[in-house]
């Protein structure tokens, strides 16, 4: 049998290593949303210097159930940075539901 062919030993091999690449791929296009080859990609920015009353997660989580954030094939940038230092988790909550 010729190199290439469908019995040969070395494009079986490239088959199982294909395989695992495509479980590779399939599985960080499920973890970073990009399933069903619709990116979507969130790009979060906070400051460093200070902590914030509600967790980045709960924003994030708050804006999305809101309908701040896109549902398609977009990257979305959203500045947490912006959030006045100094208030409460109610007013932070607020603030975000706007």
């Amino acid at each position: 049998m010729g190199r290439g062919m469908a019995g040969a030993p070395g494009v079986k091999r490239e088959q199982r290593e294909m395989r695992g690449v495509t479980r590779r791929i399939a599985r960080l296009e499920r973890d970073f949303g990009t399933v069903d080859g619709r990116p979507r990609i969130r790009l979060i920015v906070g400051r460093a210097d200070r902590e914030p009353a509600l967790d980045q997660d709960r924003c994030i989580e708050i804006l999305d159930e809101c309908g701040h954030l896109p549902t398609g094939p977009e990257i979305c940038l959203v500045v947490l940075g912006n959030i006045p230092e100094g208030l409460s988790a109610a007013e932070t909550l607020s603030l975000i539901h706007i």
